[in-house]
């Protein structure tokens, strides 16, 4: 995201060059310029930052500082509407101006007026989607106490996803404004192998893996060997729920072949995820490792039943993991400085055939919750379907049961769960 920035950033140094020089560019060219500066307040994080996707190195509150500019020279209220409710008490150093503080060398420009006359706009959607570029958002709200979770699902191994890195559904969580999951960002110009190529392959993002073989093998730096492209084939957004389903097939390439591998994430808004990742083995017989990964920027313990929670001050999370082995291993190739150098969280199992995670994310301050999870038999087709197929939770936290059905068959069946019945692929008690 930190190429976005600075990319946008060059063409608006064009736009001024050119504009000195009595040029007018064309309104098609000037509306794509105010489109590409808008994504920055629309993948905006509760602390101002931006989604770790990709060769991101700056870390902070890039895009909140950048955001009084971006806002006074584009004409965005929702730039300006974020600036003043995320940061509230700014003071600019050159007060009563408003100087750029973009990318690159400032020309020195007052924005103060123009800041000024912008009348500010509350984003008209809770939720971000930029199909385009496979870049997908979910929160509470647009508020600094926000859960947030960021998925990424571009395409990667084509020469125009230069500065991209071979992992697919990456997800970046925030609990309540404070950050749980981190990137790793590039590793430093000049470092050989391991240190740098970890940072920009798949075991350093928060995905699914199977038998720890990385989505896309690196060849050389920001060259794959193949090229995936990944389908996103729902995504709602509601007042009340978030919901993403894309699959990938980057271990079609693997001798005993996993031919889909699906990333679901529900979202209760203001509650919790349900993060489900699901493998569809070429053959029954074939064994595999399958394995969910988290980076997290936050210390994590095991609880019983594998469940991990983290700690510290502000926002939490409880991992709550139907299925796999937790364990917290700190990171493998710590450079230290500015990098964050996250524990590696995983759950891991392995089995013959198809495999299945179902974990239960909760954000919570405070004490830790009380959290009871587990599948519930669902019929359909007149059988017991497996959780494989349709997977039916019951979930209860601090007294609120839920129950939540979630159809993965490509087929619509009509299926009964506990005291629910219906027809839907996606059901939830409180829907």
């Amino acid at each position: 995201m930190s190429y976005h920035a600075g990319t946008m950033d060059l063409f608006l140094d064009c736009v001024r060059l050119a504009e000195l020089n009595g040029l007018r560019l064309s309104p098609a060219f000037m509306e794509k310029l105010y489109h590409g500066y808008a994504v920055e307040w629309k993948l905006m994080c509760p602390d101002g930052g931006m989604p770790p996707f990709g060769d991101c190195w700056f870390r902070g509150p890039y895009f909140l500082e950048r955001a009084r500019a971006v806002a006074a020279l584009l004409g965005i209220p929702e730039a300006k509407w974020l600036a003043e409710t995320l940061d509230p008490d700014h003071e600019s150093p050159f007060a009563p101006m408003l100087i750029e503080t973009l990318h690159y060398p400032s020309v020195g420009e007052d924005l103060a007026p123009a800041y000024q006359a912008l009348v500010a706009r509350k984003p008209a959607t809770t939720d971000t989607t930029l199909p385009d570029s496979g870049y997908h958002v979910m929160r509470e709200d647009w508020t600094r106490g926000s859960d947030y979770a960021a998925i990424e699902a571009s395409a990667k191994g084509n020469l125009i996803t230069s500065h991209g890195h071979g992992a697919f559904f990456d997800l970046l969580l925030y609990a309540k404004g404070r950050q749980i999951t981190v990137g790793n960002g590039k590793g430093p110009d000049g470092v050989d192998d391991p240190e740098r190529s970890w940072r920009h392959q798949t075991m350093s993002h928060t995905v699914a893996v199977v038998d720890g073989e990385h989505h896309l093998p690196l060849r050389s730096v920001y060259r794959f060997n193949g090229v995936v492209l990944p389908t996103v084939d729902e995504w709602i957004s509601t007042e009340q729920f978030a919901y993403f389903s894309g699959v990938h097939e980057a271990y079609e390439r693997l001798e005993h072949k996993v031919t889909g591998a699906r990333r679901k994430l529900f979202y209760l808004r203001g509650g919790y995820w349900i993060l489900i990742d699901r493998f569809t083995a070429a053959a029954p017989e074939h064994r595999h490792t399958y394995q969910q990964r988290f980076q997290l920027g936050v210390p994590g313990r095991i609880l019983v039943d594998n469940r991990v929670v983290t700690d510290g001050d502000g926002g939490n999370i409880l991992f709550v993991p139907l299925f796999g082995e937790a364990k917290v291993e700190p990171c493998p190739y710590p450079l230290g400085g500015d990098y964050a150098d996250p524990d590696q969280l995983t759950f891991t199992q392995t089995r013959d055939g198809s495999g299945l995670f179902v974990t239960l994310l909760v954000p919570f301050t405070g004490a830790c919750p009380d959290v009871q999870a587990r599948f519930l038999d669902v019929e359909a087709d007149d059988r017991a379907v497996d959780p494989f197929e349709i997977t039916g939770l019951e979930i209860v936290i601090t007294g609120q049961r839920d129950v939540y059905v979630d159809t993965h068959m490509h087929w619509n069946l009509p299926w009964r769960c506990a005291e629910y019945s219906g027809e839907e692929r996606l059901f939830h008690s409180r829907l």
